[in-house]
């Protein structure tokens, strides 16, 4: 038996880096887990097909983080798919490296939209449902970049 036998986890950016390997883990110990991706459907299908190979079950939800509705939306269907949601990983995160004087709106806004914005948008979204059910766990992913700066990831 796996420490998370029968609970059902959300991790996001879970296509590659530690969010895949946090995927995998969760459903080596037992979880249904949701891999969410906002792009790479090869690189989704293949965690996908990684945890169902270790006779694990996975749904993969495809949104971008950036927009409330889609990241919302994307809660909203996994609570509904699995009946329940009981862990969110906040790990999704993109970068957008310019030094600062030379750092656009728009580069600015992607990195806040995703890394921060998108964080918010799914938590704010997952509390409902876990405290209706009296139980959840919502663990967030940060970078080393906020405790030690690096040159050209001031949005970061």
């Amino acid at each position: 038996m796996g420490r998370v036998d029968g609970k059902t986890a959300l991790v996001t950016g879970a296509s590659r880096g530690i969010g895949r390997a946090i995927a995998l883990e969760l459903a080596r110990e037992g979880a249904k887990v949701a891999v969410n991706y906002a792009s790479n459907d090869a690189k989704a299908k293949e965690v996908a097909d990684e945890i169902e190979k270790m006779g694990g079950t996975c749904l993969l939800v495809k949104a971008n983080l950036a927009d409330s509705k889609a990241a919302r939306g994307m809660v909203a269907e996994v609570a509904e798919k699995f009946t329940h949601l009981d862990i969110l990983v906040n790990n999704a995160g993109i970068t957008r490296d310019s030094m600062l004087p030379r750092m656009t709106d728009q580069q600015w806004e992607e990195v806040i939209q995703t890394n921060l914005n998108g964080c918010f948008y799914c938590t704010s979204a997952a509390i409902p449902i876990m405290s209706a059910q009296s139980f959840g766990r919502i663990v967030n992913i940060s970078s080393m970049n906020g405790q030690i700066p690096a040159i050209g990831q001031a949005n970061y």
